[in-house]
């Protein structure tokens, strides 16, 4: 599996995110966070007692996206060969 780093351009290829494209933001292992994917809503309460609507991005594991190809918009399988 290609490795991806942060800064990379990935299209998600399973989940209910299938086909969205996005900036890798954060890489920890088998689990990345790519940029508008996966966005969940928290709601926290500020120093005033306002209440204030976050939303953020969750992590996806690693193989759950593969790096976006700008010619195909479509995800392409990518392999490594060794010799």
């Amino acid at each position: 599996m290609p490795k991806i780093k942060k800064d990379d351009t990935v299209m998600v290829i399973a989940g209910k995110e299938k086909g969205i494209t996005g900036k890798v933001l954060h890489v920890d292992g088998s689990r990345v966070t790519v940029e508008g994917v996966n966005r969940v809503k928290r709601h926290t309460r500020e120093q005033t007692g306002d209440m204030a609507h976050v939303s953020q991005s969750k992590v996806l594991t690693a193989s759950s996206v593969t790096p976006a190809n700008k010619l195909v918009t479509r995800a392409s399988r990518l392999a490594e060969s060794s010799l």
